[in-house]
């Protein structure tokens, strides 16, 4: 009777780890069908010179633009290796939890259609105009609003 129960517990182990396994496989392999990888490049590509662009200026200061330049290639290099090792680890448990094995294989057709595709490759374009967008927009009246609070919260002299 034990080792039945025994054998029971652990053929229900077995079968419920490879399930698991198979639906991360298929995670990855929508990862690979969404192209996430050249995504975030793009993405990175796309961003970079937006941030630049907002940084001071070396005042025409050589050495002060190098070193500038040096930080922002080196800032751009670990928030690649973050982003990555998020997309490689984190992003895998949270569409484990989110989406079911049939939900990933249905995306994993999407996006391995020509609306998938475009999707796919108009996303850097988009996250692009939501940024402009948000900054233009929406983080000046935060803004506001965060100073407006501020001085509401500042006690009286």
């Amino acid at each position: 009777m034990k080792k039945t129960i025994i054998l029971s517990i652990i053929f229900v182990a077995t079968t419920f780890t490879s399930f698991s396994q198979t639906k991360q496989e298929s995670i990855k392999q929508l990862f690979h069908s969404m192209q996430v990888d050249s995504t975030m490049e793009k993405t990175f590509r796309t961003i970079i010179p937006a941030i630049t662009a907002q940084l001071p200026k070396g005042n025409n200061d050589p050495a002060k633009s190098a070193a500038l330049n040096q930080f922002m290639s080196s800032l751009m290099s670990s928030a690649k290796d973050m982003c990555k090792k998020m997309l490689d680890e984190d992003l895998v448990v949270i569409y484990d939890k989110l989406f079911t094995e049939n939900e990933i294989k249905d995306l994993i057709v999407f996006y391995n259609t020509p609306t998938g595709k475009k999707m796919i490759e108009k996303q850097p374009e988009m996250q692009m105009e939501m940024t402009r967008i948000l900054m233009q927009k929406y983080i000046p009246e935060l803004q506001k609003n965060i100073a407006d609070s501020a001085l509401k919260l500042k006690p009286a002299e």
